[in-house]
C-alpha cells in the first residue's frame, strides 16, 4: 500500500491494508481527524511501522541464510517511491508483452 501511494501517511496505508480488526472503522480517505479516530490513527501508524521494520529484518536475515529470524541486522531505509515506479514498469512491460503474444496468436504464428 505504501509503494502504491508513497506520500500517504503510515496510518492511511495501514487502514487500506486492513492490518488491524480493532481499527478497521478508520476511513483511509478521511480529511479531518476526530476525537474518535485520533488514537486509532496513532495505533495504526505504530503497527504499520513495526510490521514494515520486522518484514525488512526478516528479509535481510533470510538473504543471509537465517529464516525466519528477527535477529537485529543493519538495514537501510526502504525507498517506497522507487518500488512503486519499478512495479509500474514491470506491469507495463508485462501488459505490452501479453498484447504482443495475443497478436501473434491471432495471426496464427503461435500455437
Amino acid at each position: 500500500m505504501k509503494s502504491a501511494r508513497p506520500d500517504d501517511e503510515w496510518w492511511r496505508a495501514a487502514a487500506r491494508a486492513k492490518i488491524s480488526k480493532a481499527h478497521n472503522e478508520i476511513d483511509a480517505n478521511a480529511k479531518k481527524k476526530t476525537v474518535d479516530t485520533g488514537v486509532g490513527r496513532r495505533m495504526l501508524t505504530i503497527m504499520a511501522s513495526r510490521l514494515v521494520h520486522d518484514a525488512l529484518v526478516i528479509a535481510e536475515n533470510a538473504a543471509r541464510g537465517k529464516f525466519p529470524s528477527l535477529a537485529p541486522v543493519a538495514t537501510i531505509p526502504f525507498d517506497y517511491d522507487a518500488l512503486g515506479k519499478r512495479l509500474q514498469q514491470v506491469s507495463s512491460y508485462e501488459k505490452l508483452r501479453k498484447e504482443q503474444l495475443l497478436a501473434k496468436k491471432k495471426a496464427g504464428n503461435v500455437k
